[in-house]
């Protein structure tokens, strides 16, 4: 009604995609993308004010940016040598004698000022604080469940992480909506002797205190409003239209937390949740509604995995049902060492003892179903908005095809790829006639982020040839059939007869350059040679190859 009293005119555009759009234009403008954000919120503003009303509505809108603009919200603090660094609703904040739960207001270039903010700067300090006197009581055996509870991720071995990625199951390691409803099922389960809509009422009032103990986690933000909206409008007798509400709770999250315009977090979780409103629209059975929902998950969220990660597992669906409720399992006795710690502290030792040994036997067998592969950026765009636009329409489970993208074949060119590395470390990928060959000198996550999406544009798993050689943690992901074994195309810090001369030694090269060799790269030469191509300067490298074979 009071929409209609201002005058807007939803027969131009739904009106929670006009708040949405909006928001999105305030946080373009937020994080540095002014333009962008200008025309998004002018054209949504003409689109659906009138003129006389438009005036008014972008003074509310500049408003609204200048204080998300220069306010913060201190989420967690990272302790490292060179000094400590705040995780805001910002990004990374370095030289502000801060804590978590305080808000800043100002700007970098000014002093910010400082309010804490009572209770929730308690409850920040004190996850961090039960999640570490987990980990070291346990004797680090409780690893996984400060992830599931508390949202710190900073005691997941890398082996761990690697067995979630390659079973697909990397979701079930975020805190999400299944803490909700743990949360709630204490409420309507252990007061039978309360009326149901009575019980609702100090579950609506606790609900906000998960938020915190998460660390803000974008997944159970959205779980609580949405949990504690549906509650109230039970309670009250009152409809709530499921996709309008996830809309509109959207927009609320990038006006208190811009930067989640450009968190995968925030990417991920509200496409699955639209997935599951627009495709599962019944009730099933536990174990099928299981599958169901996963299904409806991954249709939204496949084409952004793909472009950002160039991994996925379908597999995943069907080894979800079977890790479910041990994860559950896990969450409910985390939620009650919450306030028995120490007596929780070896069954849960013991639950992630038998986690562990199924996630080791499950990435064995889903390795030989893992995907790196990458199909072209405009097919997954494509395919993405077909996906959505087919689901307000009757024929909405044609969606479901979506699924097929990772089994679309990719066809390896002739191709030699540097990706962008750290300076001291060194990477290539080739494919050419004489077979695909992987070279890698590096860490942990330079290998995981840069040289697996690599790996997924030529859809390689398996090299003929190479080496890989990872200073702190393995490689679980790409198999080499011939391990130390070049094809002679590229040499590395050799003079030998090939093509392409790869030196990982920067200025390390030397006049007379050899000649038949098309080209030599470094990543910094003080040397000047067409042929020099210094990574320094041109950041990726791809070179087009011709190879006899």
């Amino acid at each position: 009604m009071f929409l209609n009293i201002i005058g807007f005119k939803e027969r131009y555009l739904h009106t929670p995609t006009a708040f949405f759009i909006m928001a999105v234009g305030a946080a373009l403008i937020a994080t540095g993308s002014p333009i962008a954000g200008v025309v998004a919120g002018v054209c949504t503003i003409l689109l659906c004010f009138p003129i006389r009303i438009s005036v008014i509505v972008v003074i509310i809108y500049i408003s609204s940016i200048y204080t998300i603009s220069h306010s913060t919200f201190v989420l967690d603090r990272e302790y490292r040598s060179s000094g400590t660094t705040l995780i805001t609703t910002k990004g990374r904040l370095k030289g502000i004698d801060a804590r978590e739960g305080d808000l800043l207001w100002g700007s970098p270039e000014a002093d910010y000022s400082i309010w804490r903010v009572f209770p929730i700067s308690n409850i920040l300090s004190a996850r961090v604080h039960e999640a570490a006197y987990l980990f070291n009581q346990s004797g680090g055996r409780i690893a996984t469940t400060p992830a599931h509870i508390y949202g710190v991720r900073s005691y997941i071995s890398q082996k761990q992480n690697d067995e979630y990625i390659i079973t697909g199951l990397t979701h079930l390691l975020s805190i999400s909506g299944a803490h909700v409803a743990i949360f709630l099922a204490g409420f309507f389960i252990f007061l039978p002797f309360i009326p149901r809509k009575v019980r609702a009422v100090p579950a609506i009032l606790l609900l906000p205190l998960l938020i915190p103990l998460s660390g803000f986690a974008v997944t159970v933000v959205r779980a609580v409003l949405f949990s504690m909206v549906f509650l109230i409008a039970w309670v009250a007798d009152l409809k709530v239209r499921s996709l309008n509400f996830l809309i509109t709770l959207a927009a609320a999250i990038l006006l208190l937390s811009p930067n989640s315009l450009y968190s995968i977090s925030f990417q991920l979780s509200f496409g699955a949740v639209f997935g599951i409103i627009m495709l599962v629209q019944r009730r099933y059975s536990p174990a099928v509604s299981i599958v169901a929902i996963g299904i409806a998950s991954t249709v939204f969220t496949l084409p952004l995995q793909l472009y950002l990660f160039g991994t996925s597992n379908l597999l995943s669906i069907v080894t979800t049902v079977i890790l479910t409720p041990f994860i559950w399992l896990q969450m409910l006795m985390g939620m009650i060492s919450i306030a028995l710690p120490s007596i929780m502290i070896e069954p849960l030792a013991t639950l992630e003892g038998v986690l562990n040994y199924i996630m080791e036997w499950m990435a064995r067998v889903s390795w030989h179903t893992l995907y790196i592969a990458k199909p072209p950026t405009a097919l997954l765009i494509v395919g993405g908005v077909v996906a959505i636009a087919i689901n307000f329409t009757r024929f909405r489970l044609i969606s479901i095809l979506i699924l097929l993208l990772p089994l679309m074949p990719v066809y390896p060119n002739n191709i030699l790829i540097f990706p962008e590395l750290p300076p001291s470390q060194k990477g290539y990928i080739l494919s050419s006639p004489k077979g695909n060959e992987i070279f890698f000198q590096g860490m942990y996550s330079s290998f995981l982020y840069r040289m697996l999406p690599e790996a997924a544009k030529l859809g390689v798993k398996t090299f003929d040839t190479g080496n890989i050689r990872i200073f702190d943690g393995e490689n679980r992901y790409i198999k080499i059939e011939e391990a130390g074994k070049f094809s002679g195309v590229v040499c590395v810090n050799d003079d030998s007869d090939c093509d392409y001369h790869f030196s990982t030694r920067s200025n390390s090269l030397k006049a007379p350059l050899p000649e038949g060799v098309k080209s030599f790269i470094i990543y910094r030469s003080e040397l000047t040679d067409p042929r020099i191509l210094q990574q320094s300067e041109l950041r990726e490298i791809e070179i087009e190859i011709e190879v006899q074979q």
